[in-house]
């Protein structure tokens, strides 16, 4: 963990709250290779299940670069097996040209519904307050949003992180699941992009580097009223 080795790391999963899976992974301390993975699904509950990993050494010695497994190393010599994965695992792509499903959240004091989107130019994005890339798509949605007069609304998995200010006056919503669900979102972030007559005009799924590009141009598309098509990572 940032150049420092260590024994163990556990990792709790949670869903509104209550635990929902515990990961454990030991280490060896010498090379930092990975000895054991206990995961113990639904924990306290009758039908609880553990599945337990070893991991065997191996002489290969195998040392990859610093670089190796981050994100500009990835999309750029591996984004042909990102976009397969994407193309058959998500849903939300097939959503480009239909009405976008109604929802209806807490809102601070009150509920916000998708209603009073109407008439306007929005941008939804679907975010899991922990994953990296969904910190920078949000500070891309925010700019585009405020240069193109778009109204934002953001929808956290779980709750909003603390300390996040709102620079583009957006709307939080929190626990989303359902409605992320029947936007056929299974994996964040993800964005859309809705006309004011609430139909989805454009879809995209996962983070890239020229994100801020393609949403730039999707919005003027919009604007001009041309046909446009979901964007997946390459």
């Amino acid at each position: 963990m940032q150049d420092r080795l260590c024994d163990a790391i556990l990792v709790n999963d949670s869903v509104k709250g209550e635990l929902s899976r515990t990961i454990l992974y030991t280490f060896d301390t010498h090379d930092g290779m990975p000895l054991y993975r206990e995961t113990e699904n639904n924990p306290g509950h009758l039908g609880s299940q553990t599945v337990t990993v070893k991991y065997s050494g191996n002489d290969t010695d195998t040392k990859f670069p610093s670089d190796y497994f981050g994100e500009t190393n990835l999309l750029e010599n591996y984004g042909e097996i990102f976009l397969r994965f994407r193309e058959g695992t998500y849903a939300a792509s097939d959503r480009v040209g239909q009405k976008s499903p109604e929802f209806s959240h807490k809102w601070g004091e009150h509920r916000f519904s998708s209603d009073q989107l109407k008439g306007q130019n929005c941008l939804l994005l679907f975010l899991d307050e922990r994953g990296e890339f969904c910190k920078q798509a949000l500070q891309i949605a925010e700019s585009v949003s405020l240069q193109e007069n778009l109204t934002p609304v953001i929808l956290y998995i779980e709750k909003q992180p603390e300390n996040i200010e709102n620079r583009s006056g957006a709307i939080i919503l929190e626990y989303t699941g359902k409605t992320a669900g029947e936007y056929g979102v299974t994996g964040y972030p993800t964005l859309f992009l809705l006309d004011p007559e609430g139909t989805i005009r454009f879809v995209k799924i996962g983070y890239s580097p020229l994100l801020a590009e393609e949403l730039e141009l999707a919005v003027r598309q919009i604007l001009h009223d041309r046909p446009i098509q979901a964007q997946k990572n390459k």
